[in-house]
């Protein structure tokens, strides 16, 4: 014959991991809600029937009085039922659990105070119960946690895949990742973002910018969509919008130099000179090793005739990249790239 034990817990982890392991061909486990009261149970249960162990969670209120369950039981079971064997439970770790919680479940009446569940401490749980029962315990077989294989999941490893494609510069397969996400999550910002970096290798600004534009669309306070976005409109040489975007941007956050730096290439190309000159300082004072900004405070200083601070902003620029030395600018080919789209 089973001995039948009552198990009541409320934490869902801890008792699917009571309900996976202790049930055996010698042992029947019976979940009891904790919503119910446990010795209202017992005593609607005929005495041919009651179990002969209860497994109970020590923090469970009763539904009856201002008593926890696990006292309420100990006292009924004294009482009534006296070889009904009690354990107490807690969702706390061993090292966490003091002498005197352990000498209060003794006086309840409980066995003993088990600390909580995991898959180091089950066999030699198991173990303690199957004692208690006079049986022999099982050898318990971990069973590994197989996770859940959600629409987010599928969607976080196309994205992954799609990252590592794009620094293999296989840009139609990381194209292919991508519309899968945006049909699992048309909202997924960083699919979009991931499209306009592609567009952007492809020299395809316009539908970089289309890119740009549906992040912004799902949160407009996306800063890094309004830079690169701008980046885009500047090599169209939509400047005016590029200048827009940055000002933007830079309305939601103004201590990062690349934005200024972005703009005042912007402002230079509409032949704003004082405000692309303001721009390249406050990048160069929020970063003074800003090897770009001073490359094109330098540009801006020559074209005005300023030779000596052009000098001195170029030799600073190559002693801190020397890849700047003998450096020019060409403005990228945005030729249009077909085939590709995704909107």
């Amino acid at each position: 014959m089973k001995a039948i034990v009552y198990l009541m817990h409320n934490n869902g982890e801890q008792l699917n991991l009571w309900k996976q392991y202790l049930p055996s061909p010698e042992v029947e486990l019976i979940s009891i809600p904790a919503e119910q009261d446990l010795v209202t149970v017992l005593e609607k249960t005929a005495s041919a029937n009651l179990p002969s162990l209860l497994l109970v969670e020590m923090s469970i209120q009763s539904t009856t009085n201002k008593l926890l369950q696990a006292s309420n039981v100990c006292r009924w079971c004294k009482e009534n039922q006296p070889s009904i064997k009690i354990i107490f439970l807690t969702t706390r770790q061993e090292t966490e659990l003091n002498k005197v919680e352990q000498k209060w479940a003794l006086r309840q009446g409980a066995l003993c105070l088990l600390p909580k569940l995991n898959h180091q401490n089950l066999q030699s749980q198991i173990d303690q119960i199957y004692g208690f029962l006079s049986l022999n315990p099982p050898k318990v077989k971990i069973i590994a946690d197989v996770p859940e294989i959600t629409t987010e999941n599928i969607v976080q490893s196309a994205l992954g895949g799609a990252r590592l494609l794009i620094k293999k510069k296989d840009f139609v397969a990381a194209m292919n990742q991508l519309k899968e996400v945006i049909r699992l999550n048309r909202e997924n910002i960083e699919a979009y973002l991931l499209c306009g970096e592609i567009y952007t290798e492809l020299k395809n600004f316009e539908k970089a910018v289309q890119a740009y534009s549906q992040a912004i669309a799902i949160d407009s306070q996306n800063l890094l969509s309004y830079y690169k976005r701008g980046l885009a409109y500047t090599s169209l040489k939509n400047y005016h919008a590029a200048i827009t975007d940055f000002n933007h941007l830079l309305e939601l956050q103004s201590d990062q130099a690349k934005p200024f730096n972005a703009r005042g290439i912007a402002r230079m190309a509409i032949g704003d000179i004082e405000g692309a000159r303001l721009d390249y300082n406050q990048a160069i004072a929020l970063d003074t090793n800003y090897a770009e900004a001073y490359l094109n405070r330098g540009m801006l200083h020559y074209s005005i005739g300023e030779q000596t601070k052009a000098r001195e902003d170029y030799d600073r620029a190559v002693k801190i990249d020397p890849q700047y030395e003998g450096s020019y600018f060409a403005w990228a080919n945005n030729s249009e790239i077909k085939g590709l789209s995704v909107f």
